[in-house]
């Protein structure tokens, strides 16, 4: 397997994130840095205390994250983040935030992603549309209604809205 730094080298490339602007406290790119050596990768929305210790069981030594470390922004080392260093430390684990870079990306991102399991048309060079009330891409024959859209989500190959989302609620 390629090195941390191969990887964070690509992924910083791949989701431009030096060129896209974020919250300070995203803080995007590498936070924590392992070894070097990276074997099994694994992912999260948030990092958390629960989240670093399932990484550990799981012997993750880079863990990827919408929303990183950092985000609560400047604060002391003491209580749920020092737990949540020493987890990383003692266990070798990188970890690699990526917010605004992640939701942007044309092909990979959130919102692409979100828009391909609606089944709804990308915009100009595949960047996401924005859409308001009465868009000819929302209206017309093509109408979803919510309970509608919750089914389409239902059946998408993502397995989180399968478990997330009840469409008889």
């Amino acid at each position: 397997m390629p090195s941390l730094s191969d990887i964070v080298t690509y992924t910083d490339d791949f989701l431009r994130v030096s060129e896209v602007g974020d919250w300070d406290n995203a803080l995007n790119g590498l936070q924590i840095e392992n070894s070097g050596q990276v074997t099994r990768l694994g992912a999260a929305v948030d990092v958390s205390t629960r989240v670093l210790t399932e990484a550990a069981k799981r012997n993750v030594d880079l863990l990827i994250v919408h929303h990183g470390l950092f985000w609560p922004g400047l604060q002391p080392v003491r209580s749920a983040l020092r737990r949540q260093l020493q987890l990383a430390f003692e266990n070798d684990i990188a970890l690699y935030g990526a917010h605004l870079p992640l939701d942007i990306h044309p092909k990979v991102g959130n919102n692409a992603e979100l828009v391909a399991a609606l089944g709804l048309p990308l915009g100009v060079r595949g960047h996401v549309r924005a859409f308001k009330s009465g868009d000819p891409a929302l209206a017309g024959p093509q109408s979803k209604s919510a309970q509608q859209i919750v089914e389409r989500l239902c059946q998408t190959p993502n397995h989180f809205w399968k478990k997330k989302v009840n469409p008889s609620a």
